[in-house]
């Protein structure tokens, strides 16, 4: 029996918002440069937009200029790997990538602590929510 290889909403949509940010940071590079006044340095660095083209990237990681495109329109589903990788690159935490998906809606449930019969609550173990240093 062959396992089908079609895709949940979840993993399409999950796909698309992780690809409209790595286009994003790919068309909105900025690379500090040298300020240079009158032939000297004067310390100090500025941001200088740039684009980065889909095959430079693709050569940092090692795939296709085809298969950054795929990740870019959510064809294809970018590995954690490779996102780990296009995050070192742009110098983005990883969770970059992730903050415009909106679990609750995608899986269609509230997904807050709160809100989990499974998890214990804080006041079983006797925690202090009011201190900071937890």
């Amino acid at each position: 029996m062959a396992l089908s290889k079609s895709k949940t909403d979840f993993e399409v949509e999950i796909a698309k918002a992780v690809g409209k940010k790595i286009k994003y940071c790919r068309e909105n590079y900025y690379r500090p440069v040298k300020e240079i006044v009158d032939g000297e340095f004067k310390g100090t660095y500025k941001p200088v937009k740039m684009l980065v083209t889909q095959s430079r990237l693709a050569k940092f990681l090692g795939v296709t200029f085809q298969q950054v495109q795929k990740y870019e329109k959510g064809g294809n589903g970018c590995s954690l790997p490779k996102l780990l990788m296009i995050a070192a690159f742009f110098q983005k935490p990883i969770t970059y990538f992730l903050e415009d998906i909106n679990l609750e809606e995608l899986l269609g449930q509230d997904t807050s602590p709160n809100n989990n019969p499974i998890a214990p609550s804080i006041n079983e173990f006797g925690i202090n929510t009011k201190s900071k240093c937890h």
